[in-house]
């Protein structure tokens, strides 16, 4: 069987860890395209949601595909009253563990820049104490570098709504 809630591929589900791994941007692609084709955004039009360690360069794919596809077949689903591209960026956000890591790692800032937009939609994540983690030091030094504040914790406190300085006006945490 699987774990959580990823949803098993065509070949069913996998039997190494290796392969489970290298897929979890499936589960990512398949969440995030229910979520906007069952109207979930439109019922819920407050729900945000975060998409935690499915990778990133999915997306445009996805967002592109989704759009035209919306625009063919609007019919199908007529309670999807937006672009999804445009709900997505509203209401969805992604973490960066596990950042894509391209054998010429200065390929990886060009390729996130080109998702439009995702500067505003990434939000750090570590994945620590897991083998795999990836360190504050190491995502600054792979991102874009004018994206490092909201990304490290603007996005984050702007999505959950918390105040800029992490301190609420009784003096406590935000």
């Amino acid at each position: 069987g699987g774990s959580g809630i990823n949803a098993p591929p065509a070949t069913g589900y996998p039997r190494y860890f290796v392969e489970y791994h290298a897929l979890a941007p499936i589960a990512a692609m398949a969440h995030t395209t229910s979520l906007i084709c069952h109207g979930v955004f439109e019922k819920y039009p407050e729900l945000g949601v975060v998409v935690c360690e499915g990778g990133i360069l999915w997306l445009p794919e996805v967002l592109w595909r989704l759009d035209a596809d919306w625009k063919g077949l609007r019919m199908e689903v007529p309670w999807v009253k937006r672009q999804p591209s445009e709900i997505i960026a509203e209401q969805m956000r992604f973490t960066t563990h596990p950042l894509e890591q391209p054998p010429d790692e200065g390929k990886l800032a060009p390729m996130l820049e080109a998702i439009g937009g995702l500067g505003d939609m990434l939000m750090f994540a570590s994945g620590y104490p897991r083998w795999d983690y990836d360190s504050p030091s190491i995502v600054r030094e792979r991102i874009p570098d004018e994206w490092c504040d909201a990304v490290m914790g603007g996005n984050a406190r702007r999505f959950y709504g918390l105040p800029a300085n992490g301190v609420d006006d009784s003096g406590g945490l935000g």
